[in-house]
């Protein structure tokens, strides 16, 4: 998958599939847009989710482990690939919201 330059969305999913076999009290989701039943949104960043973004500019994460429909998440990743030419700024101000 690196080597042929692979989406960030099949690389996020593929680990996600490892990730959960050693989380296994957690369910490992890849681009997990949901608090509860409602769209997850970060209104201070003016994002909103896109399912056509392919440069990682909307609000939810590439890996979030959590319990679904509890607030508070396990752990939550964000993957950079390095020809990603948008800020990293923009994933860190979407890991604080």
């Amino acid at each position: 998958m690196l080597k042929v330059d692979a989406n960030e969305r099949s690389i996020s999913y593929r680990f996600g599939m490892y990730l959960q076999q050693e989380l296994i009290d957690y369910s490992v989701d890849c681009e997990y847009n949901r608090e509860g039943i409602k769209p997850k949104r970060i209104g201070h960043l003016g994002l909103r989710p896109d399912a056509e973004d392919t440069e990682g500019k909307t609000v939810f994460p590439d890996i979030v482990a959590h319990v679904r429909g509890q607030k508070q998440n396990y752990l939550v990743i964000e993957i950079k690939k390095s020809t990603n030419k948008v800020s990293r700024t923009v994933d860190f101000q979407k890991l604080r919201g």
